[in-house]
């Protein structure tokens, strides 16, 4: 937040426009926890409903064959919190890691940074930039960094790191929506100090490096796969087609068949293919 009384006008007025839109509806859904209960206290609990998103599970990558030296970051440079996240990495966390791991290389993965991020190409830090394809990155590199300070939603970065066991230092910002435990599926370091002491510690235990790794990934293979998120799309449905819905005038019939066609479309159609 800017603190900008004009901001902050702009956002309430946002929020009372998407409050009103979701009492319009006769059902909502979020895809995380978090963005449910935010939404509680506005609306009828039996009208949220939790979807996630997919995570398409990656190749298991064992610890053995990682190179211990790459530290890896990927995200959009055009999205603030990405590149305050890689300064802030660069300029108040990295220093504390190369004191006792000076063989390290930080790569910044993603296109669109600003100057202020390309600067800091050169010797440990290299801004790669856009990348025909993560999968080289995700099994090469040792830990998956989101030093994020702010930002909100379901960081797709840490759920694609994690589908390949690769092992994730992040903030209590990157953590949210995700519902991963602290020390067993993920690290979480909110001061450099914390932060740097994470990585080391990884650097330095493949033993614990191999069980947050695979602690990691089967918590996302449990929650957020393909087949996971097929059984809570059928439960919704289930749900809606309990529900007693108010007759529609031929607009509203429009508009859902509309609606279930788009769904059928881009959704639906991936749990009918074959397997």
């Amino acid at each position: 937040m800017t603190n900008q009384q004009s901001d902050i006008e702009f956002a309430n007025k946002v929020k009372r426009e998407e409050i009103a839109t979701y009492r319009q509806a006769d059902f909502v859904i979020v895809v995380s926890e978090q963005e449910r209960q935010l939404l509680v206290p506005d609306l009828p609990d039996n009208k949220l409903a939790i979807i996630p998103n997919i995570h398409p599970m990656g190749e298991y990558i064992p610890t053995a064959a990682r190179d211990k030296n790459v530290l890896m970051f990927v995200g959009w440079g055009q999205y603030e919190p990405n590149s305050d996240a890689v300064l802030y990495f660069a300029n108040e966390i990295l220093p504390l890691i190369l004191e006792q791991a000076p063989q390290v290389r930080f790569k910044v993965i993603g296109e669109g940074y600003p100057e202020a991020v390309k600067n800091l190409h050169g010797g440990p830090i290299e801004i790669l930039g856009h990348v025909p394809s993560m999968h080289p990155y995700l099994t090469e590199s040792y830990i998956s960094l989101a030093p994020l300070r702010y930002g909100s939603g379901v960081k797709g970065k840490i759920g694609e790191a994690l589908s390949y066991g690769l092992p994730v230092v992040t903030t209590s910002v990157g953590l949210e929506g995700f519902g991963l435990t602290p020390g067993k599926q993920i690290l979480i370091g909110d001061t450099p100090r914390e932060f740097a002491d994470h990585v080391l510690g990884l650097l330095n235990d493949p033993v614990q490096h191999a069980e947050i790794g695979i602690s990691g990934r089967n918590f996302l293979e449990q929650n957020f796969s393909e087949a996971v998120v097929k059984i809570k799309i059928n439960e919704v449905f289930q749900h809606i087609e309990q529900t007693p819905v108010p007759w529609l005038k031929l607009k509203g019939r429009v508009l859902c068949s509309r609606f279930y066609h788009a769904l059928n479309r881009y959704v639906l159609w991936r749990f009918n293919k074959s397997h």
